[in-house]
């Protein structure tokens, strides 16, 4: 039996699934790629349990005293790395270094994203980055429970509605939580594994290989761009294929069109996010390496920011000045969503490519010839 029957009401965060004493729920992905619950009624209790943990619903927490910063390593080589300014990566270390544990999603070699546990370095620097696609979450809440029984300090980054569950579930095992220190992200929407997945084994069919390393948004094209980069055969590929599709909101989860954080009311205790039009209010500040935009919603949050200002340069500044689409409201999805998932079926990932990815043969032999000026020398 299905737990939701409405899918724009599911965010797919598996609070319901890991606190179910009974374990009666499981994750299971639909036809469009995305996790949802269904109960086994034959294992099921009734103890409600699974309706009391979701947090998938809109915040009235009373935020009075955000505060507002541009934020960017003072690290360059820790910046190229990460999406925006590097702050995460700041933060991170700052963790590791009391013996701590962080929590976010990396991408492995098969290409599968999901979330991880890092105590080291080397594991953080593999979570950096965004990921433009649904992470596979189950398993993750748990060990996050663990270290926080055992004392550490703790850092979960994610998506709001993510950062909502794990409350959720800590709230209702009645874990202590003043070691945790959460991130969440101004997040646009997260597209289909099953379309990432399909993208990949097109590639791989193409150029006659496996893919080594994926990178969605390749900086060494400019922060202010939007190219996925990859890795086959030795050689690094530019396109814009599976950020056409990413842009299309089509193949978003159906919830992220109503999604309840899109709003200065975040469940984490600092939201972050690329800081665009910086330099309409900070000339210079931003030099297409990538700056962080900050919001710091908690006194746990002001306080990790504090211990790692020696390592970024910053600029508070205004709500205004800090705003974001996302934080107005969700990400409109269109009508033809459901045109789209009906190709999708009838002619497979190719089908949608051409139809909605702008997958011409012009657009074909600019990129290549973008991959022979612009790449040459990374072979």
């Amino acid at each position: 039996m299905k737990l939701v029957k409405d899918k724009e009401k599911c965010c797919g965060c598996s609070a319901c699934a890991e606190r179910c004493p009974a374990k009666a729920i499981t994750m299971t992905v639909d036809e469009e790629g995305f996790y949802y619950p269904v109960i086994n009624e034959d294992n099921c209790t009734d103890c409600g349990l699974c309706l009391k943990v979701c947090r998938n619903t809109p915040l009235d927490n009373g935020l009075q005293n955000q505060k507002y910063y541009a934020v960017k390593s003072r690290s360059v080589a820790d910046r190229m790395r990460s999406r925006s300014g590097g702050f995460f990566f700041e933060l991170a270390k700052q963790i590791i270094n009391d013996n701590g544990a962080v929590y976010g999603v990396v991408m492995e070699v098969d290409c599968h994203v999901r979330y991880k546990r890092a105590a080291t370095l080397e594991e953080v620097k593999l979570m950096q980055g965004s990921k433009y696609v649904e992470s596979d979450i189950l398993g993750i809440y748990p060990y996050v429970e663990n270290d926080l029984k055992d004392g550490l300090r703790v850092i979960f980054s994610g998506t709001a509605c993510q950062v909502a569950g794990l409350y959720g579930y800590l709230s209702l095992k009645k874990v202590d939580q003043s070691r945790l220190v959460t991130i969440d992200i101004v997040c646009h929407g997260v597209p289909s594994r099953k379309v990432l997945e399909d993208y990949i084994r097109f590639a791989e069919k193409k150029y006659k290989g496996r893919i080594e390393a994926f990178n969605f948004r390749d900086k060494s094209f400019g922060w202010n761009t939007h190219v996925e980069t990859y890795i086959i055969n030795g050689k690094k590929r530019a396109r814009k294929n599976y950020t056409n599709l990413f842009y299309t909101n089509l193949c978003l989860r159906p919830s992220c069109g109503n999604c309840a954080f899109a709003s200065y009311q975040r469940p984490a205790d600092i939201t972050i996010a690329d800081f665009w039009g910086l330099n309409e209010k900070l000339e210079g500040f931003d030099d297409n390496k990538g700056v962080s935009a900050v919001i710091v919603n908690t006194q746990k949050g002001t306080n990790a920011f504090d211990a790692i200002k020696d390592c970024v340069d910053i600029h508070e500044v205004d709500k205004e000045t800090c705003s974001q689409p996302n934080l107005h409201k969700p990400t409109k999805i269109p009508a033809n969503r459901a045109e789209f998932w009906k190709v999708y079926k009838e002619k497979g990932f190719m089908g949608v490519m051409k139809a909605y990815g702008r997958y011409d043969l012009l657009r074909r032999i600019k990129w290549h010839l973008i991959d022979f000026r612009k790449i040459k020398n990374n072979r």
